[in-house]
């Protein structure tokens, strides 16, 4: 099963990765219900979408499954090392040890998704013979976790205040990487020629941005990354470009969601943490310099540069 093969999911991913970048720089900034609508809501379904696209195409076979394992967890770490300047405490020796141990283990910024990707694939890999029963825990986990975020926006009492603003509590591997990652296995299992209507797709869609106004009336404008729909809306919205059939092969999305940071915290670090033009310009630069890797790549001398052949 080759991802090249599903040109819709492939122009699916450049959008998702363009939504993150979208998450990150607030292009409504100045309009708080429009951003409400965007970045703080319907881009919020990328990240999920991705993790069943890898539930989808994931193999469990040990002899495929672990140069893969391999091959996620040094990219996943030479770009900690590439943002380490981001995110690395050097008052001292104890928290410097501290932030890379916390660092590594939930994931600096966007480098979450790999961390949660790691985790949840092993769990999976482990427990390959009970992906049937995994799948409904992890959907608990998935509703734990959207329960936990809703306290910590309630943030009304002792509590909700210690957990508020804390992400990584309720957005991690258990919580959304596993049941997603578990979703797409299930997808896979199914008959590979079950289609979903564009009416469903609609209804689906109507519903997420009904869950999206309701969290922004009960709990204003505060970050969120998790809605309860989403786990109905990410493998619907997958199973309708999976459907979709174009000979487009993107080259450019997984660069885009690694390294537009680079772009983010330039202009963060300038005091600009949003806006349109940072959104576009953070864009541009980063669908240019995802397209600079893949030339990058295809140079015969940077067969020689072993960390480049590790890039998506």
């Amino acid at each position: 099963m080759e991802k090249q093969h599903y040109g819709g999911l492939e122009v699916l991913k450049l959008v998702m990765s363009l939504m993150v970048v979208g998450i990150h720089t607030n292009p409504f900034a100045s309009l708080p219900m429009l951003n409400a609508l965007s970045s703080n809501g319907i881009f919020r379904i990328a990240v999920p979408v991705f993790f069943v696209m890898n539930g989808y195409f994931l193999s469990l076979e040990r002899d495929k499954f672990l140069p893969w394992l391999r091959r996620i967890v040094v990219l996943y770490l030479l770009l900690s090392l590439l943002f380490s300047p981001l995110w690395l405490d050097t008052r001292s020796v104890g928290d410097c040890l501290a932030s890379i141990a916390l660092n590594l283990a939930t994931g600096w910024h966007h480098l979450w998704y790999l961390a949660a990707l790691i985790l949840a694939a092993c769990l999976a890999y482990l427990g390959r013979a009970h992906l049937r029963w995994m799948l409904p825990l992890s959907l608990l986990l998935f509703l734990g976790g959207v329960a936990l975020q809703a306290v910590a926006l309630w943030n009304g009492n002792a509590f909700a205040r210690s957990i508020h603003g804390e992400f990584d509590l309720y957005r991690n591997g258990l919580t959304v990487a596993l049941p997603f990652l578990l979703v797409g296995m299930a997808l896979r299992r199914r008959d590979p020629q079950e289609r979903v209507s564009w009416l469903v797709l609609v209804m689906v869609l109507a519903v997420f941005v009904a869950e999206i106004l309701l969290w922004d009336r009960l709990w204003g404008h505060q970050t969120r990354d998790l809605y309860a729909s989403l786990i109905v809306v990410a493998p619907v919205l997958f199973l309708a470009a999976r459907q979709v059939r174009m000979t487009y092969r993107d080259q450019m999305s997984a660069r885009i969601y690694y390294f537009h940071p680079i772009f983010e915290m330039a202009f963060k670090l300038n005091g600009k943490f949003g806006g349109g033009k940072v959104f576009l310009v953070t864009a541009a630069l980063s669908v240019l310099l995802a397209y600079a890797i893949g030339k990058l790549k295809g140079v015969q001398a940077a067969g020689r540069l072993r960390w480049v052949r590790l890039i998506p």
